[in-house]
């Protein structure tokens, strides 16, 4: 017998004494019985478990009676392979195609048996062998075939790439507030801090530059000064291409707020004291139209819960935090 691998189309024959025989009958061992009444009286069998068989061969005799012989048949497992999906990102925006692909980098993933021994295909005949497997050129979906073989037998995985759309650059804009007031300036800034949102979150190197013209490079991106409309330039390269994001501040003024002292009657004659004060009646002296949260003390950490109705003391000093809505 030839071809001793589960699934196999395996062969069985008679080597000698043909022309005594009239009649064939093949016992695979597994069940399935066979005969052939034309010489050579080769048969064919696929076994789909691997496991050792006892095949039994029973022949009519052209001279009268039979004769048999049983003989040990050992159907070997395929080794196993799993098949693979790989992604990889196109080498220029737009085309689709990725370049330098290495196959044999999912080998181990294939089939993990060591030993084993790996050859690529472009067609699903296993006809056409890639000539170098770690150089290959790929488009979207497709499909390679990798046969492994451990020795004895051979089984065949397919492995299918997709190629992603190169992401480009992304552009920013920034607002905030300044640091003083109509400074329109802020201090501290680290631009860094944006790669992540221009680059998509894919880690790409990115290189800062004050022009469009890429020819004057931010030398302290982590520490920058930006004044109101300042436009920065990040060059994003993926490796195999680069492009440019746009990053414009804007830098928002904030509110004007007038300090007023405020002069009342103590409520009765040297208690220093005066009552039923609603510091809300002062909003528009101190905010305009901003809106305003009081508080007991200049760190703003004690606001003030009732402001409409409130005791004071000769001298006491209240702080007005305001918001214009962006500052």
């Amino acid at each position: 017998y030839q071809f001793d691998c589960t699934g196999d189309n395996t062969e069985f024959t008679i080597s000698s004494d043909l022309a005594n025989i009239s009649s064939a009958t093949w016992n695979f061992g597994d069940g399935t019985v066979l005969t052939s009444n034309t010489s050579p009286f080769t048969v064919n069998h696929i076994y789909g478990t691997a496991n050792t068989y006892n095949v039994t061969l029973e022949v009519s005799l052209m001279s009268g009676g039979t004769d048999n012989v049983t003989q040990a048949v050992t159907i070997r497992s395929l080794p196993i392979v799993n098949d693979q999906s790989q992604s990889v990102l196109e080498d220029v925006q737009g085309t689709g195609i990725a370049t330098g692909v290495d196959l044999t980098i999912l080998e181990a993933a294939v089939n993990s048996m060591a030993g084993s021994t790996f050859t690529w295909y472009s067609d699903a005949t296993l006809t056409s062998v890639v000539t170098d497997a770690t150089n290959v050129t790929v488009t979207n979906g497709q499909q390679f075939w990798v046969e492994v073989n451990d020795g004895f037998c051979s089984n065949v995985a397919v492995v299918t790439y997709t190629v992603n759309t190169l992401p480009k650059a992304l552009d920013q804009n920034i607002t905030l507030c300044e640091d003083n007031y109509n400074t329109g300036i802020v201090s501290n800034i680290d631009l860094t801090l944006l790669e992540a949102a221009i680059t998509n979150n894919n880690g790409f190197t990115v290189t800062w530059f004050h022009d469009l013209a890429l020819t004057q490079p931010v030398i302290n991106p982590n520490n920058r000064i930006v004044s109101n409309g300042e436009v920065f330039y990040a060059q994003v390269s993926t490796g195999t291409e680069t492009s440019v994001a746009t990053i414009t501040y804007t830098i928002e003024t904030l509110p004007v707020g007038n300090d007023i002292s405020v002069q009342i009657w103590e409520d009765s004659f040297g208690s220093g004291t005066a009552s039923g004060v609603d510091l809300t009646s002062y909003n528009i002296q101190v905010a305009g139209s901003n809106n305003i949260v009081w508080y007991f003390d200049a760190a703003l950490t004690n606001p003030i819960v009732n402001t409409t109705n409130l005791v004071v003391n000769d001298q006491d000093v209240f702080y007005a935090y305001i918001d214009n809505g962006s500052c």
